[in-house]
């Protein structure tokens, strides 16, 4: 990634080094790293809520930001969305996690709870060195995370759930910490208070989109590029949008979606229920609301793009991988149409 002047790929470089040394170090805590954190430090980790809040960071003045606290603000944000997948992961008893295996079966659930437990512990810490806006929101970001999560697992299985109450559980437990990530950037960078509601904004439609595409591509990637075997979500009851929308179509998507939900669940009904519903129109209807909120949060960046233009086309080039990746085009992306970068 570079702007005009080619500087931000090297800027963005070193922090996420930054960021990475920082995590690093909680996770050996001054002592040999141990195994049971081989997740946190695993380098398939994406880094994306760190990604958006250091590039939201340039959406104000570019020397104004204190680099030790971006750094960790972004390790801050990291460490809570870590310490809350290996958490995830006993839920859902799951043994891979981005094509390696997970704590919890590595070490059992016992030892991937409190190692979870331990790091947002040390996220609070991380946050208590921040500003008090920056503090109050990650306890907000954090409380909603949970909520969310509480109440997917309070749905599971549940085929009465609206859409509605789908993008709600999809706000709380992943899109808002996305918000958080880029408003506190934004902040940090000392942006103008305008422009931060606007990049909270995008970071909540990008969420949204991140949590969907993961949703879709649950049912449509296969093994190989997800790190596991597809159709988790329907082998676990998770009633994902896409899941919802099949539903709705009544005939075949919907007989597929409940064989795949009966108890006892078997392998045989999740794979013939993935054929149906990738040839169906619940999946279709799920990539049009992915695009609608992608032109939302486009829309976010280009109200923005003359005030922040040194991170305006690098958060709309992730926008962009995130629907490229649910539905392998992005000759249909929006595009911003005011930066003059």
């Amino acid at each position: 990634m570079t702007d005009a002047n080619g500087e931000i790929g090297g800027w963005l470089a070193r922090q996420l080094e930054l960021v990475e040394s920082l995590i690093d170090d909680v996770a050996s805590a001054g002592e040999p790293k141990p195994s049971f954190h081989d997740q946190l430090v695993s380098r398939r980790s994406k880094r994306l809520r760190s990604l958006v809040l250091l590039l939201a960071s340039r959406a104000g003045d570019p020397g104004r930001a204190i680099e030790q606290d971006l750094v960790r603000a972004a390790a801050t944000v990291e460490l809570l969305h870590e310490g809350t997948l290996y958490h995830d992961d006993i839920v859902d008893l799951a043994d891979r996690r981005r094509g390696l295996p997970t704590t919890h079966a590595v070490h059992g659930p016992a030892v991937a709870a409190l190692a979870g437990s331990e790091l947002l512990y040390r996220s609070a810490e991380l946050v208590a060195m921040l500003p008090p806006a920056s503090r109050r929101a990650y306890g907000r970001a954090g409380d909603a995370l949970c909520r969310g999560q509480l109440r997917e697992l309070e749905a599971i299985g549940d085929q009465g759930l609206t859409p509605r109450q789908r993008i709600r559980i999809m706000r709380d437990k992943t899109a808002g910490l996305f918000a958080f990530a880029a408003a506190t950037g934004a902040q940090l960078g000392g942006a103008r208070p305008t422009v931060v509601r606007r990049l909270r904004r995008f970071g909540l439609r990008f969420g949204l989109c991140y949590q969907l595409a993961d949703d879709l591509r649950d049912l449509t990637a296969s093994e190989g590029e997800l790190g596991r075997e597809p159709g988790a979500d329907l082998a676990d009851g998770v009633m994902t949008l896409p899941i919802l929308l099949a539903l709705a179509q009544g005939g075949p998507e919907a007989r597929a979606v409940c064989n795949a939900l009966r108890r006892p669940r078997h392998r045989d009904d999740i794979v013939e229920a993935l054929g149906t519903l990738r040839a169906g129109r619940g999946i279709e209807l799920a990539e049009g609301v992915l695009h609608v909120w992608a032109e939302q949060a486009v829309h976010e960046l280009t109200a923005t793009a003359l005030e922040a233009r040194h991170a305006v086309r690098e958060l709309h080039d992730l926008m962009a991988d995130v629907v490229r990746l649910a539905t392998g085009t992005g000759t249909a992306f929006p595009r911003i149409t005011t930066c003059t970068m």
